[in-house]
């Protein structure tokens, strides 16, 4: 394995250091033509996500760190609007809103935290694209239109686009991660199309509902209590709301994360951030949006 990459699965808190080392190609050897590449999505298999939440910065901020320190050229952050659309009764148009509306948060978030050569695109931009369509008619799994045109991505920003790392997230480090789990859609790609790949996992993205603490970093569903990265957001009011919620140790866990994306923010933007966690939050928001 690189040591750079070893050192930063290491020392970034936010990365689920174990379930990363198994995901790890220690074959594989990175030059700065190689690129990053990660995909979020827009739904469940049950609801379609209401904006993005703050700990998405995990997956991003991860990506572009590996970016830098790896010397690699380019990260590419795909929107998965088309895959959203292969769950039946989902309303087409409410998807294309939302991902127009991410598609220009993420734009936002990027070019006020100054990373070049992170470029964002929406799945449809490249679905009809008779490379990506090749490759996605050599698919042959049996499993779920969403997956497999999951693995069709993998494939084709590893073929086309240079990709040696997918930034991806898992819940966490058992050896047999459920079938939402980022990790499942990479070990179906590594037994049935290409080992030629490293998968880097952020941790999962905390709510503050005592029974349902874990969730995936860029998704909000309704009933998710979660500090949203939206401008004017009351960050006070939802940390409120978490320690009434949850009463437990739930709040110390998700206080943990956001304060380890918060170290990590400050070590790729290079700004420092002072104060409570309230404050430190609401900082970052403030440096996006205002």
């Amino acid at each position: 394995m690189s040591e750079t990459l070893n050192r930063i699965v290491l020392n970034v808190g936010c990365i689920e250091s174990r379930a990363t080392h198994g995901g790890i190609n220690p074959e594989l050897v990175y030059k700065d033509s190689d690129t990053i590449y990660l995909g979020t999505g827009l739904c469940t298999s049950t609801g379609i996500s209401e904006g993005i939440p703050f700990d998405s910065l995990s997956m991003i901020l991860v990506a572009e760190k590996i970016k830098r320190e790896m010397s690699m050229s380019t990260v590419y952050h795909q929107i998965a609007d088309v895959h959203a659309k292969t769950n039946e009764g989902f309303n087409h148009s409410a998807i294309d809103r939302l991902a127009y509306e991410e598609l220009e948060t993420y734009h936002r978030i990027v070019e006020r935290l100054d990373f070049p050569a992170y470029e964002i695109m929406l799945a449809s931009k490249f679905d009809k694209n008779l490379e990506f369509m090749e490759i996605l008619n050599s698919v042959n799994v049996d499993t779920t239109e969403y997956r497999r045109r999951e693995l069709a991505d993998i494939e084709y920003f590893r073929s086309k686009k240079n990709t040696k790392i997918k930034v991806g997230w898992t819940i966490d480090s058992s050896p047999q991660p459920p079938i939402f789990d980022e990790r499942s859609f990479d070990r179906l790609y590594k037994a049935h199309v290409s080992s030629a790949i490293s998968f880097i996992y952020s941790k999962a993205g905390r709510t503050f509902d005592r029974e349902r603490p874990k969730a995936s970093p860029y998704i909000n569903l309704p009933y998710q209590t979660r500090i949203m990265l939206r401008k004017g957001e009351n960050v006070r009011e939802i940390l409120q709301r978490g320690e009434e919620s949850t009463k437990d140790k739930g709040i110390l866990g998700a206080k943990r994360h956001l304060n380890s994306i918060l170290r990590l923010y400050q070590d790729v933007v290079g700004e420092t951030l002072k104060g409570s966690l309230e404050e430190r939050i609401e900082a970052v928001i403030s440096r996006v949006f205002d």
